[in-house]
């Protein structure tokens, strides 16, 4: 997978990407969103369960974007178009 993302990488100022994803069947609804932040003092990676509501974060170091086909790891939890493995 491609480790750099210039997209933000380029920018001094604070800065906000994100990802979102929605699951529904017939017994269970879940939204997780996954995010990089940068403020002025640091980098951050992290995903969001809209279920529960937990974030967790992780440094930047950890996070892995790959644009085709679309992939984003951050550490060993796997975001793919069709398929999501959340490692607690």
């Amino acid at each position: 997978m491609n480790k750099n993302y210039n997209y933000i990488n380029n920018t001094k100022m604070s800065a906000f990407d994100g990802w979102y994803f929605r699951i529904v069947d017939d017994q269970v609804s879940v939204a997780v969103i996954i995010g990089i932040a940068k403020t002025q003092d640091k980098w951050e990676v992290f995903y969001t369960l809209c279920q529960s509501m937990e974030k967790v974060s992780y440094d930047i170091k950890d996070f892995v974007y790959q644009e085709e086909p679309f992939a984003i790891s951050i550490k060993d939890s796997i975001f793919k178009k069709h398929y999501i493995y959340i490692d607690d």
